[in-house]
């Protein structure tokens, strides 16, 4: 109960946020109000490695904090934004990744192109970047690109010139214990054969999520004292707030006018077209500044932009970046490589380029979102074309077999009117409003730009009679049009339309991992160094399991690495075993 109603609490808040100032940064009165009532919030951000090759995986994970109870789990945002960059402010990947009770999680592949040198993993929230102490979280990566000339070779072990230097250490394997007296993971066997089948128990001490890692060991030290003194920290203009993103993702802008009419009340159409199309309307405040809430699962990164105004080729639409671009005050050092690990480079990269030459047979799968209904589904009267004698032009298609609504035209201009079957004798054109048309979710505007649209191409067309109300606009009807392909292209010759990408988030997965007791892929090489990863599941306390994996052709020291978080804090728990 009381988390109930600390959840319409928030969304009180959230409501009166969208009234008090329609956008996503806010002023700081705004912004006082809003913190008063919701708690500050902190990102902890976490990786399977800090040294990486090209060819090689980053696989990384999130949690949100509460920023006055640090042990405490965050359910504000439902959006996190992860990005890695080099120097020059120089970014690699930009990721949004949806936030489930407070936890996220991501991979990214090291690609060929980049070079060898310092990176640095940032993630942030929305609501996080007000809070001045931390802001975000930031995680060091030390990249090697075999296949570049710009990795520095070095002698030198030591820390001159501000180097990050990486060398070969034979003496780190001396550190590790393979007596089992582990209380939390318990390893059935910590000598293996190479594709082998291992085992090991969890019980898990607390209730919270926790991540699972077998990684192989090199005998490679970072001589990264360097950085100690780095500051790390970004800097932010003190006049901008940010709003949380509550219930989704947040995207605003701002209308601007080319001739100094007036912007505000101006409405706008944001489509994301495709099979489960998104469909969302909002007006601009007396700034020209306007907001779309994204809670659905977006089809693709495609999205179209459309002001609904008699005037729309006076203005112009500026959508509001999200990402954090002012990397000024981060610092990145050289990184040079000791000779002595020419060797084991090179080793780790001809392993590297054979997994990846089998890739399609070790894909990962991924874990598809639900698809969601057309916002009008349940009111809406269906026409299957396919169950009908077809027609060849949308305007015989109306008169033949759709009787709930017309295509008319007049001094050349096409429209299409919807009968209000409930009330026959009500007249709406006193209203003058007009329906609401789509084709795969992107609003038509122009009646006539469809009118030669050919009909073997429409799947369906769905008809909602009767006045509508989407969010902040009244239609008089809808008229929705479906085509088998899903993928209409809206003409754009006078430049009203804004095609814009908005990266989508990023799917959850299941990683890949062999079952050598089917027998199935005997023949395949297996050179994989990461042998296990099973990011943020959520557990009980005392709750225990077995997890199997199976080693690879790689031979060596492994860690089992069990991270987790929990209302008491962290959990670290390892433990190794040797393949041979």
């Amino acid at each position: 109960m009381g988390r109930l109603i600390m959840y319409k609490k928030y969304m009180f808040i959230l409501y009166l946020s969208f009234h008090l100032n329609i956008q996503s940064q806010i002023s700081l009165e705004q912004f006082n109000y809003l913190k008063s009532n919701i708690p500050s919030e902190t990102v902890d951000l976490k990786i399977n490695s800090q040294l990486l090759l090209a060819g090689e995986y980053l696989n990384y994970y999130a949690y949100c904090k509460k920023a006055t109870n640090n042990e405490a789990l965050s359910d504000i945002s439902k959006i996190m934004y992860v990005t890695l960059i080099g120097k020059d402010n120089n970014s690699i990947f930009q990721h949004k990744l949806k936030i489930k009770k407070g936890a996220a999680y991501g991979d990214f592949f090291i690609p060929a192109t980049i070079k060898t040198g310092h990176y640095k993993l940032i993630g942030y929230t929305n609501w996080s970047k007000n809070n001045l102490e931390k802001p975000y979280s930031i995680q060091d990566i030390f990249i090697i690109n075999t296949f570049s000339n710009n990795s520095q070779f070095t002698s030198d072990k030591g820390n001159s010139n501000q180097n990050i230097v990486i060398y070969k250490d034979s003496i780190l394997f001396k550190n590790y214990k393979f007596t089992n007296n582990n209380s939390i993971l318990d390893l059935k066997n910590d000598l293996l054969k190479t594709r082998s089948k291992g085992m090991f128990k969890i019980t898990y001490p607390e209730k919270g999520f926790y991540t699972i890692s077998i990684k192989k060991i090199d005998s490679i030290k970072i001589n990264d004292k360097t950085l100690e003194t780095d500051s790390n920290k970004l800097t932010f203009k003190k006049t901008n707030y940010f709003l949380p993103e509550l219930r989704g993702e947040i995207i605003s802008g701002q209308v601007i006018s080319q001739d100094n009419s007036k912007v505000d009340n101006i409405s706008l159409a944001l489509s994301f077209p495709g099979n489960s199309f998104i469909f969302k309307i909002a007006k601009t405040n007396s700034k020209g500044e306007f907001l779309f809430l994204l809670n659905k699962n977006q089809p693709s990164s495609k999205a179209i932009i459309q002001i609904q105004d008699k005037n729309k080729e006076n203005y112009n639409i500026n959508i509001n970046e999200k990402f954090i671009s002012n990397f000024e005050n981060l610092t990145f050092h050289p990184l040079k490589l000791d000779r002595s690990l020419q060797n084991l480079l090179k080793q780790k990269s001809i392993y590297n380029q054979i997994e990846n030459a089998y890739y399609n047979v070790k894909k990962d799968s991924l874990i598809n979102y639900n698809n969601h209904d057309e916002f009008y589904k349940n009111i809406a009267k269906r026409y299957v074309l396919d169950d009908y004698t077809r027609f060849p032009t949308l305007k015989e298609t109306f008169i033949e077999i759709i009787q709930s609504a017309s295509l008319i035209k007049e001094k050349n201009e096409y429209f299409f009117k919807v009968r209000d079957l409930n009330d026959v004798n009500n007249n709406t054109d006193i209203l003058n409003l007009k329906p609401l048309v789509m084709v795969d979710g992107i609003l038509i505007q122009d009646i006539n730009s469809i009118i030669d649209f050919k009909t073997s191409k429409i799947k369906y067309i769905d008809i909602v009679n009767g006045l509508y109300l989407k969010e902040s606009q009244i239609y008089d009807g809808i008229v929705s049009i479906k085509t088998f392909s899903n993928n209409y292209t809206i003409k754009n010759d006078m430049g009203l339309v804004k095609n814009i990408n908005i990266y989508k988030p990023q799917q959850n997965k299941v990683y890949y991992q062999p079952n050598y007791s089917l027998n199935n892929k005997k023949n395949i090489p297996d050179f994989r160094s990461q042998l296990l990863w099973i990011p943020v599941n959520q557990k009980e306390k005392g709750e225990s399991n077995e997890i199997q994996f199976f080693t690879s052709d790689v031979k060596g020291i492994f860690e089992i690495k069990l991270e987790g978080y929990t209302k008491n804090g962290e959990v670290i728990s390892k433990c190794f075993f040797e393949v041979n």
